[in-house]
């Protein structure tokens, strides 16, 4: 049976990664659309560049998961951002 401060720690890491997966998912919006709101990518372009299938992209960009480290780094080169950018760490120079 885990401590109260076991079960604690748990609640505090799976919180944080709710956050980043929020993050993720409105900067990938974000990128995503013009200030008007038209898309600026098309899904399909970040699906071909990344090799995910359309239910991991729909995923993200619900988010309910964030990409792996490789994905990253593909989505990032395709929306002309960095992959710290997409994920919440740093603001647009």
């Amino acid at each position: 049976m885990a401590t109260p401060e076991e079960r604690e720690a748990y609640r505090r890491k799976k919180r944080a990664l709710g956050e980043k997966k929020t993050r993720f998912m409105w900067r990938l919006k974000e990128a995503m659309h013009h200030e008007d709101g038209r898309v600026r990518v098309q899904p399909h372009v970040i699906i071909d560049a990344t090799g995910v299938t359309w239910t991991t992209f729909k995923a993200w960009e619900r988010g309910q998961r964030i990409p792996r480290r490789q994905s990253l780094i593909k989505i990032a080169a395709v929306l002309n951002v960095s992959p710290n950018w997409l994920l919440g760490k740093e603001e647009l120079s």
